[in-house]
């Protein structure tokens, strides 16, 4: 089992760490792969504009954020740290008002986003956007098909 900390620092969506742990695991079962240790923050909004800031030099909200630190896929590496995601709920939330959609299922779909940036997908042009968003989905379904997203007990 993945050693998964979760630092929530945010008021405005109540998470439960364990439905997130369970996500995360339930991430790295369906991908198969050997995960010893993953960090997850939930921050503010304030919190988001300050790390965008700092990391890509661009003030605005964004909805995530991942630091990678090893390769998953490295088999020499017997103990991998995953990396760090930083998700704002409060991103989640706008969305899903806006769109008519649960936010704990958009907040869902983040933590699938940085999971996939952190084991190496991305979406800056145009082919590899189209492969990450395909697995969102594959990701989404099997997350929904196993009760493993977030939502609000």
């Amino acid at each position: 089992m993945t050693q998964i900390s979760i630092f929530n620092q945010q008021k405005d969506l109540k998470i439960p760490s364990k439905d997130v742990k369970n996500l995360f695991n339930t991430l790295i079962s369906f991908k198969k792969l050997s995960i010893q240790e993953l960090e997850v923050h939930f921050i503010t909004d304030k919190a988001m504009k300050a790390r965008h800031q700092e990391i890509f030099s661009d003030p605005t909200s964004t909805d995530c954020i991942t630091c990678p630190i090893d390769d998953p896929y490295d088999k020499t590496n017997p103990y991998c740290v995953l990396g760090s995601c930083f998700i704002c709920p409060k991103t989640a939330i706008n969305y899903a008002q806006a769109h008519e959609k649960d936010p704990y299922l958009e907040l869902s779909l983040y933590c699938v986003h940085c999971f996939l940036h952190l084991i190496g997908y991305d979406d800056i042009d145009p082919k590899e956007r189209k492969k990450m968003r395909n697995q969102e989905k594959i990701c989404m379904n099997h997350l929904i098909e196993k009760k493993a997203t977030l939502n609000n007990n």
